[in-house]
């Protein structure tokens, strides 16, 4: 080979190192964070199980969807569990008032498994840590109510959480400037509790 065609050769796998480089160092925390849940949860519910991703607590509605998309989405993608249909739970979501981006009661969160015939219910939660912040997911065992795993990570810097907490666009490059979080409204005054009710089952679950 010619002095030329090596240099060639060599310049084209530089130029390929870089831009893997590149795309290694876009990889967002939270989205690394969000894998290693589901990996962890894998190896933890029996595989072939029949789970609900309930809830992810957050200051950010919009933050915990894209963290129960991403469950989901790999949970589907791995094969490992039947995950009941977003569209369903939505459905429970509208006609209980609860949100997903808020606190689920462990009787309520049970008595939605049982209503789908699921083995294990997910919920997780977002927080600050620091000048970080600290995701938490955990999956509870629909029978029993014994809890099957508890996956805990800090995460010291994301953009995408960021981008949701500050309600704009990605945070710039440089020293991170931090937006305080939306604080949600203060709790209502305390009333009796009125027991779950779960409006007939009529769909199918994927």
């Amino acid at each position: 080979m010619s002095t030329a065609g090596l240099f060639k050769g060599w310049a084209a796998m530089f130029a390929v190192m870089v831009m893997a480089s590149a795309a290694f160092a876009q990889v967002d925390e939270l989205n690394t964070a969000i894998r290693d849940a589901s990996n962890y949860l894998n190896g933890k519910i029996p595989r072939g199980s029949k789970i609900v991703i309930l809830n992810v607590q957050s200051v950010s509605p919009e933050l915990s969807d894209y963290i129960i998309d991403e469950l989901i989405a790999n949970a589907v993608n791995d094969r490992a569990f039947t995950v009941v249909n977003r569209k369903q739970l939505d459905a429970i979501r509208d006609e209980q008032k609860f949100q997903m981006s808020g606190a689920v009661d462990d009787r309520d969160a049970l008595a939605i498994g049982k209503f789908f015939g699921a083995q294990t219910i997910v919920s997780g939660a977002v927080s600050r840590l620091g000048d970080g912040y600290r995701i938490a997911v955990s999956a509870l065992d629909v029978q029993t109510a014994q809890v099957q795993g508890q996956y805990n990570r800090p995460i010291a810097s994301s953009k995408i959480i960021n981008s949701f907490m500050g309600g704009g666009s990605y945070a710039p490059a440089g020293p991170r400037q931090h937006t305080p979080p939306r604080l949600p409204p203060p709790p209502r005054p305390a009333c009796p509790r009125r027991p779950l009710r779960v409006p007939p089952y009529r769909g199918e679950t994927s």
